[in-house]
């Protein structure tokens, strides 16, 4: 499920967003146009850009978005 919805906003930041090198250009995208444009090593760099932010994002945890100290809040139950 989550491999088509990474899917669905590739194709929508490619299609509406834009791909104009330097000013709407997402890292996704170079990824994309260097490797039409034949450019594998730098496809592959900017690749392993995103799988370190990745990685990262994964090792700090749920509240690293959050800024330092922060906890997340827990979701409310209410009755139905």
């Amino acid at each position: 499920m989550s491999w088509a919805r990474a899917l669905g906003e590739f194709g929508a930041t490619i299609m509406f967003a834009g791909n104009l090198a330097g000013q709407t250009q997402t890292l996704p995208l170079v990824v994309y146009g260097e490797f039409q444009g034949g450019d594998l090593d730098g496809s592959i760099a900017a690749a392993a850009i995103l799988v370190l932010a990745a990685l990262g994002v994964l090792v700090r945890g749920p509240g690293a978005a959050l800024g330092p100290g922060a906890r997340p809040s827990k979701p409310r139950v209410t009755a139905g």
